[in-house]
């Protein structure tokens, strides 16, 4: 369980970097808080419910699994390009900054998925 935290405090670790970064060059503002922090939200919930899968689905017959895993991990991505575009809509942040914010934490967040994905493989079935 701890392992599958991890990369929520790391990815915290790297959105609070780039705050900083901001703040030593004095551009930090609400323009830059408000997106990293909304990036920041949205992607740690996408990783929750990659989570949630995972457990649920590492319990069912190989075919079930991919489906849950896999199949969640399409939705997921479709559910994060609509929850991308209507908070581009309809919240006024900076478009520059919470996109490309998104694009980080959203690869961090999978590679970290697919590394808990292939440890609990190796640990449930034995080659």
């Amino acid at each position: 369980m701890r392992n599958r935290i991890i990369p929520i405090f790391l990815n915290l670790l790297i959105s609070v970097l780039i705050l900083g970064i901001f703040k030593i060059q004095g551009r930090l503002e609400n323009e830059v808080i408000y997106p990293v922090l909304t990036a920041y939200i949205l992607s740690t919930m996408n990783y929750m419910g990659a989570i949630v899968l995972l457990n649920y689905g590492i319990k069912q017959e190989s075919k079930k699994f991919l489906v849950l895993v896999l199949g969640g991990m399409t939705l997921r991505m479709f559910l994060m390009l609509i929850l991308i575009i209507l908070t581009i809509l309809f919240l006024k942040i900076n478009q520059y900054y919470f996109i490309f914010t998104v694009f980080i934490l959203y690869f961090l967040y999978l590679a970290a998925e697919i590394y808990i994905t292939i440890k609990t493989d190796k640990r449930i079935y034995k080659y």
